[in-house]
């Protein structure tokens, strides 16, 4: 897959994938949504030259997996992978230094 067909794909395919993935996670984890699709993205970049199947097929799928991890894990996490109840735990810890 070349640059300019990875970006077709993206940009003919983002918002579709993302209301794939809003409509997995639900009401309770839909600020995930874009990150799991995100997620998907860049996957599938990193990728490129081992996938086999049809381009979009394997975007869906990993997005899906994405969703759920994201609901089985039963908690949303930042972009570092730091469960976002940690966060707070940190800035209290830092703040008592």
């Amino acid at each position: 897959m070349t640059e300019s067909e990875y970006t077709e794909l993206y940009t003919a395919t983002w918002k579709k994938t993302v209301n794939l993935c809003k409509k997995l996670l639900g009401t309770e984890y839909i600020a995930d949504a874009d990150d799991c699709a995100q997620e998907a993205f860049i996957e599938l970049w990193k990728k490129r030259e081992a996938v086999t199947v049809p381009a979009e097929q394997w975007v869906n799928e990993t997005a899906r997996r994405k969703c759920l991890q994201v609901r089985e894990l039963g908690q949303r996490y930042d972009q570092w992978g730091m469960p976002l109840e940690m966060e707070g735990v940190i800035q209290c810890a830092r703040r008592l230094k």
